[in-house]
């Protein structure tokens, strides 16, 4: 787990899978604050479903736990913050 600062504010940002995101969905994403990653998550699923019948879901199950935390840690360095710990 990383932590990072803004203006004397601090965030912590796990590293690696997302356990949370694979067992909950978008809900870690709109938890955190993430907005864009919640949209991006919740929208790919329903294209997913709506397109493949609910088969491409299972795909994306796996690949957005696989990738969150490093765009959430990419997103946080790209907003101004920086890691102290």
């Amino acid at each position: 787990m990383n932590v990072y600062e803004l203006n004397g504010a601090r965030k912590s940002a796990p590293t690696g899978f997302s356990w949370t995101t694979f067992f909950f969905g978008f809900f870690p994403a709109l938890l955190r604050g993430d907005l864009k990653w919640a949209a991006i998550i919740l929208v790919s699923h329903i294209a997913a479903a709506y397109l493949t019948l609910g088969l491409g879901n299972l795909i994306l199950w796996i690949v957005f736990p696989c990738i969150y935390n490093g765009r959430y840690e990419n997103d946080l360095l790209a907003a101004g913050w920086r890691r102290v710990a």
